[in-house]
């Protein structure tokens, strides 16, 4: 795992991000992690791109997988 050292941060910002944590009763570290992770997220346009890349690197599937799809539902 990596780790960043955020250093001059508004000190009204830090009270504020210290009461949110308070009010989920969780550590401002992870209130912090937390924010870090939901920003870091793929964009739309990034998954899309990801999907078309699968898709061509797959090709063109052929046939009707809908029996397929029964039996293992079925067998579960």
């Amino acid at each position: 795992m990596g780790q960043i050292l955020v250093r001059n941060l508004d000190e009204t910002a830090l009270k504020r991000l210290r009461l949110r944590a308070d009010e989920r009763h969780i550590p401002l570290e992870r209130l912090i992690r937390d924010a870090i992770h939901d920003l870091a997220r793929p964009t739309q346009d990034e998954l899309l791109a990801e999907a078309d890349r699968l898709r061509e690197a797959i090709g063109s599937v052929s046939g009707d997988s809908t029996e397929l799809i029964r039996r293992d539902r079925d067998s579960r």
